[in-house]
């Protein structure tokens, strides 16, 4: 029983940390779309100003 329970718990540790990695790749890709609108709009700024 206790290998069992001891197979469950890093199977539980690997899946929490997949999750894990896929909230920090969408956080990544919601930063890096949120700084290119940042950037976009300032760009639009400029060229409306020139």
């Amino acid at each position: 029983m206790k290998k069992l329970s001891q197979i469950r718990g890093a199977f539980v540790k690997k899946n929490n940390n997949s999750k894990n990695m896929e909230a920090i790749r969408k956080r990544k890709i919601q930063k890096g779309a949120e700084d290119f609108a940042v950037r976009f709009e300032g760009v639009m700024k400029d060229l409306a100003k020139g």
